[in-house]
């Protein structure tokens, strides 16, 4: 009942023909002339349309006058609504040619890195079940990016709700901690980010800080306004673990966190074995508007 009043609404089962206008002239008529237009209905009992409109006070006229009078009122009337109808379907189409183009860039955007990712994931894998094993969890962090993305209308998503996707992997099994600047990011960066993320877990999980009970990981990130040009600093720093040797980390996930930072980012990727675990450090360069889209 709230929406039957507005333009392009309709019950497509009850009236598989109409176009969901013929209320909503209705209304416009009967509040041009200061008038009100109403609804009420209940199960089983049906519908009833009323309306109400200020009766004239001046002095009754009858005779050809008034009636052309009233009939030129009634078609200006008319054409202002059509004007207006017409504005409206004008916009509602370059409102979906501009959704559809966006549509449109975002796909080719996902199959681009589908691609890169089955590529990468193919040229490290030592048989077909760890490339299924390896391509399906690198898929599924790209999916989680996505809705992180969907449930804030790809507008932007927080630094921290990638770092709490990692946190409830394996019913949050794994010690994943964040701390410093809260950080909104624009989707392009989310994306690559989340992929990034999802690497530096597998490694840690692998081969690092989270393949022991007592490891654990720390997420800090900086955010420096004052620098030229300003610069997000996340530093993910792995401590608990077994001894880690450079040669068995620097596989795909190395490559791939590095090309994410410097290719897709623009920054710099920095690794530190430490004797407390691996530490990296990326950079990234952060503009002073971040912007809202793709």
């Amino acid at each position: 009942m709230p929406y039957i009043f507005q333009r392009y609404w309709s019950v497509k089962e009850g009236n598989p023909r109409g176009n969901g206008l013929g209320l909503y002239i209705c209304q416009g008529i009967i509040t041009a002339h200061d008038g009100r237009l109403w609804a009420e209905s209940s199960v089983d009992s049906g519908s009833v349309f009323s309306f109400r409109l200020p009766m004239h006070e001046g002095q009754d006229v009858i005779g050809e006058a008034t009636f052309l009078k009233q009939s030129g009122t009634t078609h200006r009337l008319a054409q202002s609504i059509s004007s207006k109808l017409e504005r409206q379907q004008l916009e509602d189409r370059l409102t979906r040619a501009g959704l559809l183009n966006e549509l449109n860039h975002r796909v080719k955007n996902t199959l681009a890195t589908v691609q890169a990712i089955a590529s990468l994931t193919v040229n490290s894998s030592a048989s077909l079940e760890s490339f299924r094993k390896s391509f399906d969890a690198r898929l599924f962090a790209l999916s989680q990016a996505h809705d992180a993305l969907a449930r804030a209308e790809w507008i932007s998503t927080e630094l921290v709700d990638l770092i709490e996707q990692l946190q409830a992997v394996n019913a949050g099994a794994h010690k994943i901690s964040f701390t410093g600047n809260p950080v909104t990011l624009e989707p392009r960066v989310s994306l690559t980010l989340s992929m990034v993320m999802h690497e530096l877990m597998a490694n840690a999980v692998q081969h690092g800080a989270l393949s022991s009970a007592a490891g654990q990981v720390t997420v800090i990130s900086t955010l420096d306004a004052g620098h030229n040009p300003p610069t997000l600093k996340i530093e993910w720093s792995e401590t608990g673990g077994p001894p880690i040797a450079a040669s068995t980390v620097k596989g795909f996930g190395f490559r791939l966190i590095r090309r994410s930072i410097e290719r897709e980012l623009k920054g710099k990727a920095d690794i530190q074995f430490a004797s407390t675990g691996i530490i990296w450090s990326m950079l990234i360069p952060w503009p002073d508007k971040p912007e809202g889209s793709l």
